[in-house]
């Protein structure tokens, strides 16, 4: 990991870590060493754009109501797909919980960590009996498309 996380770091120059760090301290309220536990955790975060962040963290704080300091010390959830896994994800978290299905402890980061077959295995082929319609809600959402309420 270490040699990871020197070899992502390394072929950035000093201004533009800086400037992914300032980005980071103005979007998320982080302090400095707040950011270096997060980019020493997930180093790739430092290869995304600050749009791409932007999207992710306005996605996660806002719809997903996660704490920024929640994000900070999981920054895994940054370099996940946000049209591909965590939108669809959240989509289908949400449509268990509110049919009684899913406990309302249960949260995005431990359903994003799943891979792709796990996740259906667990969330969406075991539950289709009982919410028709959600393994094409599951699908529409993977591809981009806000599927209607099942």
């Amino acid at each position: 990991m270490f040699r990871q996380v020197v070899a992502i770091v390394g072929s950035f120059s000093r201004e533009k870590v800086a400037v992914k760090f300032e980005f980071f301290r103005r979007t998320l309220v982080f302090c400095e060493s707040e950011v270096s536990i997060a980019v020493s955790k997930t180093p790739q975060i430092l290869g995304l754009s600050d749009a791409t962040l932007l999207r992710k963290i306005e996605f996660l704080v806002n719809e997903a109501a996660m704490e920024p300091q929640y994000i900070v010390q999981r920054p895994i959830l940054l370099i996940l797909s946000l049209e591909k896994r965590l939108v669809p994800r959240h989509h289908v978290m949400k449509m268990l919980q509110e049919k009684g299905l899913l406990n309302s402890n249960m949260n995005l980061f431990s359903l994003a960590l799943l891979g792709e077959e796990a996740f259906k295995s667990k969330f969406i082929d075991c539950h289709k009996d009982f919410v028709p319609g959600l393994a094409d809600a599951y699908a529409a959402a993977s591809a981009s498309i806000v599927p209607s309420r099942v």
